[in-house]
Protein backbone atom coordinates (compact mmCIF):
# COMPACT_ATOMS: atom_id res chain seq x y z
CA UNK A 1 0.00 0.00 0.00
CA UNK A 2 1.05 3.45 -0.70
CA UNK A 3 1.14 6.37 1.48
CA UNK A 4 -1.11 7.94 -1.48
CA UNK A 5 -3.63 5.20 -0.78
CA UNK A 6 -4.14 5.51 2.43
CA UNK A 7 -4.56 9.25 2.17
CA UNK A 8 -7.44 8.59 -0.36
CA UNK A 9 -9.12 5.96 2.11
CA UNK A 10 -8.87 8.03 4.83
CA UNK A 11 -10.56 10.49 3.14
CA UNK A 12 -13.45 8.37 1.93
CA UNK A 13 -13.98 7.30 5.03
CA UNK A 14 -14.25 11.24 6.61
CA UNK A 15 -16.65 12.42 4.08
CA UNK A 16 -18.48 9.14 4.58
CA UNK A 17 -18.73 9.85 7.94
CA UNK A 18 -19.04 13.74 8.03
CA UNK A 19 -15.42 13.62 9.63
CA UNK A 20 -13.04 17.05 9.29
CA UNK A 21 -10.22 16.05 11.55
CA UNK A 22 -7.55 13.13 11.55
CA UNK A 23 -8.84 13.34 15.38
CA UNK A 24 -12.45 12.99 14.53
CA UNK A 25 -11.92 9.65 12.90
CA UNK A 26 -9.79 8.81 15.51
CA UNK A 27 -12.19 9.68 18.15
CA UNK A 28 -14.99 7.95 15.78
CA UNK A 29 -13.03 5.04 15.80
CA UNK A 30 -12.36 4.89 19.87
CA UNK A 31 -16.32 5.19 20.35
CA UNK A 32 -16.88 2.45 17.95
CA UNK A 33 -14.35 -0.21 19.04
CA UNK A 34 -15.84 0.49 22.56
CA UNK A 35 -19.18 0.22 21.57
CA UNK A 36 -18.79 -3.03 19.98
CA UNK A 37 -17.00 -4.49 22.95
CA UNK A 38 -19.71 -3.37 24.57
CA UNK A 39 -22.29 -5.35 22.84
Amino acid sequence: LSVKTIEVHRANIKEKLQLKTAPDLVHFAVRWTEAEGAS
